[in-house]
């Protein structure tokens, strides 16, 4: 005579670890997403830096070469000069 209780008890473990893993997908946040409010400047000019350092350390340790290093460098320089000029404004 055959158990069947190793194979409840693997489909229960099955069904239960995928209702886990698929939890957050049944999460969703409602409400328009204009609700939310607005980034912190200085929280986002410390993000534009956090950046530039870790693309430096990134650049130096040779993980990329040296057109992709000014290319992204150049891009985090403007986005921390336009936060700059935007928190000046505001003051």
């Amino acid at each position: 005579m055959t158990s069947y209780l190793p194979y409840a008890v693997g489909g229960f473990l099955f069904l239960a670890l995928a209702a886990f893993a698929l939890a957050p997908l049944r999460r969703r946040e409602s409400g328009p997403a204009f609700d939310e409010e607005p980034p912190d400047p200085l929280q986002e000019r410390e993000k534009v830096y956090a950046r530039l350092a870790d693309l430096e350390y990134d650049y130096r340790s040779g993980k990329m070469s040296e057109e992709e290093y000014q290319t992204l460098r150049e891009a985090l320089l403007e986005q921390a000069a336009a936060l700059l000029d935007a928190e000046e404004g505001s003051r």
